[in-house]
């Protein structure tokens, strides 16, 4: 069972991670789904699984997040800070969505085929919604005892991912 410890949400520097969380995302998310049309063709389905890859990855993470090893026990005091994996996992997941043509074998004039582009945008999409299901988690697990804890999470993330929704589409 995960420890039961308040994050104070109040206090700005928990508050900014916490929109700091929904802004990244959102903003990983949109960089890296151009990214994704410009390898894949634009596939209607193709965009409907990269989505549905992406909320699988989000659910993993926050089932990760409920594993008590001794690494996750020394990192989550230090959420404020974890924020920065978003720049490498971006960075790894854009590279392996641009280089899923080659990865798959389909050279740059071939339509892709959905059968070979599956695989590879399951393992693509992983880096980035992976760390955030796991971040959120872990924030809501933080929150737990304060009132109205988790639904602050809620509450703050959504309004990153507008922030973000903003800041990329501007």
């Amino acid at each position: 069972m995960p420890r039961k410890v308040a994050m104070p949400l109040g206090s700005k520097r928990n508050m900014i991670s916490v929109i700091s969380l929904g802004f990244l995302s959102l903003t990983a998310q949109t960089l890296v789904f151009r990214r994704f049309l410009t390898a894949y063709e634009g596939n209607e389905l193709g965009i409907g699984f990269f989505f549905a890859s992406w909320l699988l990855w989000v659910a993993l993470g926050g089932m990760l997040a409920r594993l008590q090893t001794p690494l996750a026990q020394r990192v989550r005091p230090h959420f404020s800070i974890l924020m920065l994996l978003y720049v490498p996992a971006c960075l790894m997941q854009a590279i392996l969505v641009a280089g899923a043509r080659q990865a798959a074998g389909v050279a740059a004039y071939e339509y892709f085929p959905l059968l070979k582009m599956l695989p590879h945008l399951l393992y693509a999409n992983a880096p980035v919604p992976l760390l955030t299901g796991w971040l959120f988690s872990v924030a809501c697990q933080h929150t737990v005892a304060a009132p109205y804890g988790a639904t602050r999470v809620y509450i703050f993330e959504a309004l990153g991912g507008c922030l973000g929704g903003v800041f990329t589409t501007a």
